[in-house]
């Protein structure tokens, strides 16, 4: 009777052991879901999402006084001692011509992307790549707003990961309808709700949001804010430092 009693000891062990596996799976699951949770409220996506859906954010760190007092200390005259200066060679011209926007073959109709339609633009300079962390950081400390870029060689314009890097703001107010009239330097809606973002992200994949093609678009309020969510500068001149 010995051999079939251990036996019955080793199964339940077994048992205990499987169950106790579960229960530590659980329990790990359960944490990184709290923790992704938490890094959600504080950054405005949800966990999992690819960023492409409509609002995320019910409300803002800080407050439109705290933009509006940074956006008026950024932009006073002189120096701040111990800031780093930002080179102009961060921005590259990018020449007048004309494109086609969108595309007659949507591959996700409901953003948008068709028709194709000839578009003319003026000449601008643009950031050669997205601004930094460090670059965001006074920005951060200043309104309480929570939010390594050459691993792959830039487009013939030079900018770098302008696909499949992070999600870029647009000024342009979200709409899916569009005109197949040949436009100059269109502006999009005069007002909206959200606004566009391009290029899609490091998320994104063919089976699962693809949306990193060039016709590709998706929306959010301009007062969301992501992982996988971010935008340079453009300007009609190159800047200046006074």
């Amino acid at each position: 009777m010995a051999a079939p009693a251990l036996g019955m000891v080793c199964g339940r062990c077994c048992e205990l052991g499987l169950v106790l596996l579960l229960l530590l799976l659980s329990l790990l699951c359960g944490a990184a879901g709290s923790e992704e949770a938490g890094t959600g409220a504080g950054a405005g996506s949800l966990a999992g999402s690819c960023g492409c859906g409509t609002p995320q954010r019910p409300g803002a760190h800080g407050s439109s006084a705290a933009a509006h007092r940074y956006s008026r200390e950024a932009n006073a005259p002189g120096p701040v001692p111990g800031e780093r200066q930002l080179a102009h060679s961060k921005m590259v011209p990018i020449p007048a011509g004309v494109f086609t926007m969108g595309t007659d073959d949507p591959q996700i109709k409901q953003d948008g992307e068709a028709p194709a339609r000839r578009v003319t633009i003026d000449a601008f300079y643009m950031d050669a790549y997205e601004v930094s962390n460090a670059e965001f950081e006074k920005f951060v400390n200043s309104t309480g707003y929570l939010t390594e870029v050459d691993a792959f060689p830039p487009n013939g314009y030079g900018l770098y990961n302008i696909v499949g890097n992070a999600w870029e703001w647009t000024s342009d107010w979200w709409t899916v309808h569009h005109s197949v009239e040949e436009t100059l330097n269109p502006k999009g809606p005069p007002s909206g709700k959200d606004r566009v973002k391009k290029g899609g992200s490091y998320m994104c994949h063919r089976s699962y949001c693809y949306r990193y093609r060039c016709a590709a678009r998706s929306q959010n309020t301009p007062d969301s804010s992501a992982s996988n969510l971010g935008f340079r500068c453009a300007a009609d001149r190159l800047p200046t430092m006074d």
